[in-house]
């Protein structure tokens, strides 16, 4: 690694980072918990068995997972909503907004700067969809509010849900970010979900027992990992490719010479990875900011600065973090969103798998 790194992280999350970098593997298989899991099992169960489902109304989809961030939920909503949309559903998104201060409830709007990062992408990404995109803190509050701003809506879809006990679903998908295949007489062909330590010791939010609750799960893989889970779930499949463009000039690539990567993001050595084999080269610089960051004066004074130190004539950033960054963007320095394209790489693929449950549904 010959790149300089500019860390911007709090002290804090660096520490946990590294702490938990030691158990990011993830090998725990369902029924192998601690008693601190056990705990957490417990209480997250009493949480979920309180929610209800809402009387009528759209079909509620909640995507959610069991590891903390970096698993791909905001392109697969771009993406399912993209598709059950071009089938002929309404949609709609609820989400928290995370990183914004704004409370909602409120319909998301790309050029609203109060409004969270990740909302504000999958607003512009869908624009000319017909998908309405609300952000609010509560989400019972935001799915009354959704309901009254699109009464005819088909599907909602309920953005990183799966532990939340504030509202009902009648499907919930699960995002696996680790697995095996089971190869015992009674799980031969089954995926079994694994999970590592449980917050605050590592970072998943819950045991892999808590993959039972989910009626599909998706897993990134190319081909599909397997067509059926531990519990007879349903198993769909995506891959995401990164595709550079956009930024500045749309469209426009790295110029040739040094060249920076900067993120605002859960896990950013695979942003990295990726960005290098797209341009085809190292960074001069690796710039890593907090998950969410806002870019505030401050911390663009000090990305910038390093920056121009090192010579680079452009940056290679995320989407999400591009669609905060690109307002007083300085001309004369390249900005270029590291794309991610998603596609189904399973059959059935997760939009039909969905609405075939929308239409064994009595709502």
């Amino acid at each position: 690694m010959s790149f300089e790194i500019l860390d911007l992280r709090p002290r804090s999350q660096i520490l946990t980072d590294r702490i938990w970098a030691r158990s990011a593997t993830g090998q725990r298989g369902p029924g192998e918990a601690g008693w601190w899991d056990r705990a957490v099992t417990d209480w997250t169960l009493r949480r979920v068995r309180r929610r209800r489902l809402p009387e009528g109304g759209p079909f509620l989809v909640s995507i959610g997972n069991l590891a903390l961030g970096g698993t791909g939920k905001t392109p697969v909503l771009q993406r399912l909503a993209a598709d059950l949309a071009g089938a002929g559903l309404a949609v709609g998104i609820l989400t928290r907004g995370y990183g914004s201060a704004l409370p909602g409830p409120l319909v998301v709007s790309p050029g609203n700067e109060g409004c969270g990062d990740e909302a504000r992408l999958m607003a512009s990404r869908l624009a000319g969809t017909g998908t309405v995109v609300v952000q609010s803190r509560r989400r019972s509050t935001g799915l009354d509010f959704l309901r009254r701003q699109a009464p005819d809506l088909d599907l909602v879809l309920l953005e990183d849900a799966h532990q939340t006990a504030g509202i009902g679903r009648d499907l919930d998908v699960l995002l696996l970010d680790r697995w095996r295949v089971g190869d015992s007489p009674d799980r031969t062909g089954h995926l079994i979900p694994l999970c590592g330590p449980v917050l605050p010791f590592g970072p998943w939010r819950e045991p892999a027992d808590g993959a039972r609750r989910a009626g599909i799960w998706l897993v990134e893989a190319e081909p599909a990992a397997a067509g059926v889970g531990l519990w007879g779930q349903p198993v769909a499949a995506f891959a995401r490719r990164p595709v550079l463009g956009g930024g500045t000039i749309p469209g426009l690539a790295v110029q040739d010479g040094p060249w920076a990567a900067l993120s605002g993001i859960a896990r950013p050595e695979p942003f990295e990875t990726a960005a290098a084999a797209a341009v085809g080269s190292e960074p001069a610089l690796v710039i890593r900011c907090r998950d969410h960051e806002p870019f505030g004066p401050g911390v663009r004074g000090r990305i910038l600065a390093a920056v121009r130190r090192c010579g680079a004539a452009s940056v290679v950033c995320t989407a999400k973090d591009w669609i905060k960054l690109e307002g007083g963007w300085p001309g004369d320095l390249n900005g270029v969103v590291l794309d991610q394209r998603l596609e189904w790489t399973s059959e059935p693929a997760l939009p039909e798998l969905i609405r075939k449950r929308r239409s064994l549904s009595r709502r």
